[in-house]
């Protein structure tokens, strides 16, 4: 399974509400230009996917992130911030590092 198949799994109702909007969108298109629209789309999905393959790093960062907000269990409130905190630890790059050499 692919990690945006993953990222699609966690959160359901994202694809729901952009397959409605594209949906939405396609149907005032022509048959060349939702063929081009869809080409596109899985393009960037293509390079993203390839980007984030790439770069172990940022999947792991995002990981990181959530596991803290998940462990710490802000109130809603503070989630957002607790997230930023989280991003701007000094240590940040040292702890990705070391989870993705663990993952090796």
């Amino acid at each position: 399974m692919s990690n945006m198949d993953e990222q699609d799994q966690l959160d359901p109702t994202i694809n729901r509400h952009e397959s409605r909007k594209r949906t939405e969108i396609e149907s005032q298109l022509t048959s060349a230009e939702e063929q081009e629209l869809r080409r596109a789309h899985r393009n960037l999905r293509f390079e993203n996917e390839h980007y984030l393959r790439s770069h172990p790093e940022v999947l792991q960062m995002i990981s990181l992130a959530i596991q803290h907000i998940l462990e710490v269990k802000p109130e809603e409130s503070q989630i957002e911030q607790t997230y930023v905190q989280f991003l701007s630890r000094e240590d940040l790059k040292e702890l990705v590092n070391k989870s993705v050499n663990n993952l090796s």
